[in-house]
């Protein structure tokens, strides 16, 4: 099991917010001995869970409506095929007394490089992740370019409250160094 807190400010030159965020994981999996002089033991994971939650507190401005974050993670590797994707559930959601909006994982198999070249993977990657309001997709953050893409007619609220989701996602520290999106 590991964890992680971290806390900071950031300010978009109107209003600031306070972050806090902790995040958690807990994997399972074998350890197998091996008698090749290359490889003295190998470890496959069977599963893994994550968790990760941010408080977002505004600080200098009238109204002190806070957010909230939940993000989660489920992988099981127990699959059998070799190149088969794991089983992955992923989403969250970001909270306030009046509004949620939910959070998907977004997968690709295809990327184009930097020089315009099409690359295929053998399964889906996280690639991004898609805020919705309802059915509407209202904003993108793209964790590999790390953009964020906003709906220009969002309340200042909300897009203040997606900017720091964006950032805090951006920040973690435990699920940035598994690897997954």
């Amino acid at each position: 099991m590991q964890r992680d807190k971290f806390e900071y400010s950031f300010t978009d030159g109107k209003q600031s917010v306070q972050v806090f965020a902790q995040e958690q994981e807990i994997s399972e999996g074998a350890r197998f001995a091996s008698n090749t002089r290359w490889v003295s033991e190998v470890y496959r994971e069977q599963a893994f869970q994550y968790a990760f939650s941010a408080r977002f507190i505004p600080q200098n401005t009238a109204e002190r409506e806070e957010w909230n974050l939940v993000m989660y993670s489920n992988h099981d590797w127990s699959v059998k095929q070799p190149f088969q994707a794991a089983d992955f559930n992923e989403g969250g959601l970001l909270v306030a007394a009046g509004d949620t909006l939910t959070i998907k994982t977004v997968r690709v198999q295809r990327v184009i490089d930097t020089h315009g070249q099409e690359h295929a993977m053998p399964f889906a990657i996280p690639f991004a992740y898609e805020f919705r309001i309802g059915d509407e997709v209202c904003a993108i953050i793209d964790t590999w370019g790390k953009n964020l893409w906003l709906y220009k007619e969002l309340d200042e609220s909300t897009r203040s409250a997606i900017a720091a989701a964006t950032t805090a996602i951006l920040s973690r520290r435990i699920q940035n160094r598994v690897g997954a999106g």
